[in-house]
C-alpha cells in the first residue's frame, strides 16, 4: 500500500491521465451505444450471445490478442515514437467495454448489465490491469531511458531494457495463464449467469 501512495505521489499526472481516459472511453461506448439505431443494437447483441456460445472454439484468439498487444506495446514504445500506444489500447478496450455494456442494457436492461460487468470481470480484469501495469512501467521507463541518454550512462540504459523486458514477460505469462484457466472456468460462469439475459 505504501509503495503505490509512494508511486502515485511520483506519477500522479500519468495515474490520472490513465484514471480520465478510462473514463471518457467508457463514458463515450455508453453514449455511442445509445446513440446507434435498434437493428444495429440488435445485431451487436446477437454477435455477443453467439461468442459467449462458442467461447471455447475462440481460444486461440483469446490466448494470443493479449500476447500481441502486450508485444505491440512494448516494441513500439522502446522506440520512443509509439509511446502513445499503451493509451491508445487503453481507451479502444474501455470504450468498447462501455459500448457492449450499453448494448446490454438496452437490450435486456439491468439484467443484462450486471451480465455485462460479471462478463468483462471475467474475461478483461486480469488482462486490464496488466495493461495499466505495462503502461505505467513503460512510461517510468521511457523517462529514465532519456535520462539516461543524457548522462550517458550505459549500464543504466541496459539494466533499464532488462527490466522492461522481464514486466512485459510477467504481463505475457500471467494473462496466458489466466486465459488458458479460463477456457474451463469462463464457460461454466457464463451458463450460471445465463439467465440475466
Amino acid at each position: 500500500m505504501k509503495y503505490i501512495k509512494r508511486s502515485y505521489r511520483r506519477y500522479s499526472k500519468l495515474y490520472n491521465l490513465i484514471f480520465l481516459s478510462i473514463s471518457i472511453s467508457i463514458t463515450l461506448g455508453l453514449i455511442v451505444s445509445l446513440c446507434l439505431d435498434k437493428e444495429l443494437v440488435t445485431n451487436i447483441y446477437n454477435y455477443f450471445l453467439n461468442h459467449l456460445n462458442q467461447y471455447n472454439s475462440n481460444t486461440l484468439n483469446n490466448i494470443l490478442y493479449p500476447i500481441i498487444i502486450y508485444l505491440l506495446i512494448f516494441i513500439l514504445s522502446l522506440t520512443l515514437l509509439g509511446c502513445f500506444m499503451p493509451f491508445l489500447m487503453i481507451f479502444i478496450e474501455n470504450m468498447s467495454i462501455g459500448l457492449i455494456l450499453g448494448i446490454l442494457l438496452r437490450e435486456s436492461a439491468l439484467k443484462g448489465l450486471l451480465f455485462g460487468i460479471i462478463y468483462f470481470t471475467i474475461t478483461k480484469l486480469v488482462y486490464l490491469i496488466l495493461l495499466l501495469y505495462l503502461t505505467i512501467n513503460i512510461y517510468k521507463f521511457i523517462k529514465k531511458f532519456i535520462l539516461s541518454l543524457r548522462n550517458k550512462e550505459n549500464e543504466s540504459i541496459y539494466s533499464l531494457y532488462s527490466k522492461i523486458i522481464l514486466k512485459t514477460l510477467f504481463c505475457i505469462i500471467t494473462i496466458t495463464l489466466y486465459n488458458l484457466l479460463n477456457i474451463f472456468i469462463a464457460p461454466k460462469l457464463f451458463n450460471f449467469f445465463s439467465f440475466l439475459l
